[in-house]
């Protein structure tokens, strides 16, 4: 997509791991999606919104997405597996790369998070009230708030990394 209001790609209905987003590239995601029916929700995952679902998600491409919350990624009550992907050059205010919000089962393996950059905290991932798994991944040159040039790979809110 280029230039889209609302995620681009949205798995909300409980998906599962025979669900699968293979080989794309997801770039241009612009304010994400509301995550909840309220007039004034955050909007977030500016490529990609998952929420109470566990897709299985590899061999994808996330760059150039922008939200408030999960430039490219947003999670919530989710157990999905991202799997050989690159998220690169994505911005938001939290969780440039990733927003991981109450996700008890989240795997990111074998994957590449680098030149992410945040406003205010988590520039390759930001992780709030979950365990995700980080396995034999490349987390690089991500940034919070470009100003400061602070690093910015993990915010771990309450969580175990």
């Amino acid at each position: 997509g280029t230039g889209i209001i609302g995620s681009i790609v949205m798995a909300t209905s409980g998906e599962d791991a025979t669900s699968i987003l293979s080989g794309l590239r997801i770039s241009g995601g612009v304010i994400g999606s509301p995550i909840s029916e309220e007039p004034d929700a955050l909007r977030a995952g500016g490529a990609l919104f998952i929420a109470d679902s566990s897709p299985l998600i590899e061999n994808c491409l996330f760059t150039q997405n922008q939200s408030l919350q999960g430039g490219a990624v947003y999670c919530t009550g989710s157990g999905a597996l991202f799997r050989d992907c690159v998220v690169q050059g994505n911005f938001a205010e939290r969780g440039a790369g990733f927003a991981l919000v109450d996700c008890p089962n989240v795997v990111i393996r074998t994957s590449m998070i680098r030149l992410n950059t945040a406003t205010s905290d988590g520039g390759g991932i930001m992780a709030s009230n979950g365990t995700p798994r980080i396995i034999e991944c490349v987390i690089e040159e991500n940034l919070v708030d470009p100003h400061r040039l602070l690093p910015g790979k993990l915010v771990d809110q309450q969580s175990a990394v």
